[in-house]
């Protein structure tokens, strides 16, 4: 494999951040693009999926979602 092959592959793989991305939706059964809103806090998630989102973190629920006034 050469020099750029090697770079090429690393590059393809995913951040990170994208790797996040991609656990939240699976596990709350959500697009991509849904969780990229709660993250933009553009939306809110469900309390289902709240609940889901803090067990899976072990993140307790009012502190990763502060109720909004």
């Amino acid at each position: 494999m050469t020099f750029q092959e090697l770079y090429l592959k690393e590059k393809a793989k995913p951040t990170a951040a994208e790797q996040f991305v991609t656990r939240m939706a699976e596990i709350c059964e959500n697009s991509e693009y849904t969780v990229r809103m709660w993250i933009a806090g553009k939306q809110i998630p469900n309390r289902l999926a709240q609940k889901v989102i803090a067990e899976e973190l072990g993140v307790d629920i009012n502190e990763l979602f502060p109720v909004q006034q």
